[in-house]
């Protein structure tokens, strides 16, 4: 997740849309109900070019991206030329460790107006306990996607065989992070959300709460902050595939980490390290679930799934994981 330096109280957030028409793919009201929307294939040339250097065998991701057409005027924080080149960075982060990136398509379209700021999921059901780490209170408590968070997605996420393998980077304006934060008098937390540049939706987070054919999802609303702007897409796509929070080395896992060194804190680095000393990042990735070998006949050979619903300390992991005291 990449945040913007602001929180706001829960209370006071406004998703900023405006009155919209009915989705015409729409049953009622249940996001299971609601059809994708028919979205239009534009770049073609560029996907050519981007895909032009795959070959057959090393390790592969399939990414798609997703844009409206009816994004606001004033807003201007991400265009199709920032997220092409947010895929070419990343195709050079992760071919670094021997991972190609394929960009399937990039498709545009009108989306209802209340889908163009989302909040992700509901608060906590509890903070977490403060005697166990991150991931173990994500293991216990996992989180759902909001409401809203899940029509936008699945009116954005065309159906296809291969939805619960493939990442779809969607560009939303506004994508809200609530948490539980200190209030700044002794132990007490009070319910904030952050505004978002990328958030992943990682499975370290979400486990088996997020809808299956929904799990690639990553929102992208800001390409134009940080010291690396370009390294927004491959940061958050790291999320998803290394399955880690925001820690590099010795940097034990937050919610914000500011430093020098790898594509997974804030900062110019892009490194994926590997070894214990690397918190086991290149191996976590090479065992993701998203990605897969292609042999010369074209056929994809996916990676083991997950055996327990994704959290940091899945068995597909084996030993790659760091305890937490």
């Amino acid at each position: 997740m990449v945040v913007l330096a602001a929180t706001l109280a829960l209370a006071a957030v406004s998703h900023g849309c405006r009155s919209a028409p009915a989705h015409g793919g729409t049953r009622g009201t249940s996001p299971d109900f609601i059809e994708p929307l028919d979205l239009v294939e534009i770049e073609r040339d560029a996907v050519l070019r981007i895909n032009a250097d795959l070959v057959p065998g090393p390790l592969t991701m399939d990414v798609a991206i997703v844009i409206p057409s009816n994004l606001d005027p004033g807003f201007d924080l991400v265009s199709v030329p920032q997220m092409l080149d947010g895929i070419r960075s990343a195709k050079e982060i992760f071919g670094a460790v021997g991972v190609q990136i394929r960009l399937l398509w990039v498709k545009t379209g009108p989306v209802p107006d209340q889908h163009l700021s989302i909040t992700s999921t509901d608060l906590l059901t509890g903070p977490g306990s403060k005697h166990a780490g991150m991931y173990t209170n994500f293991q216990r408590h996992p989180r759902p996607l909001s409401a809203g968070a899940r029509a936008a997605f699945e009116s954005l996420v065309p159906r296809d065989e291969a939805n619960d393998r493939t990442l779809y980077l969607v560009v939303l304006q506004d994508v809200f992070y609530p948490f539980f934060a200190s209030s700044g008098a002794g132990n007490d937390l009070v319910p904030t959300v952050t505004p978002t540049s990328g958030l992943s939706f990682p499975p370290y987070i979400h486990g088996r709460e997020i809808p299956r054919r929904l799990r690639g999802v990553i929102t992208i609303s800001n390409l134009t902050a940080g010291a690396n702007r370009f390294k927004t897409i491959a940061h958050e796509i790291g999320h998803k595939t290394l399955n880690v929070s925001h820690e590099y080395r010795t940097i034990d896992p937050e919610f914000e980490v500011v430093g020098e060194g790898g594509l997974m804190i804030y900062g110019a680095g892009v490194e994926i390290p590997s070894g214990a000393d690397g918190r086991w990042h290149r191996e976590r990735l090479e065992r993701s679930p998203f990605l897969y070998r292609e042999d010369e006949s074209g056929k994809k050979l996916w990676n083991p799934d997950f055996e327990d619903g994704g959290h940091y300390f899945d068995p597909i992991y084996g030993d790659f994981v760091v305890g937490e005291e």
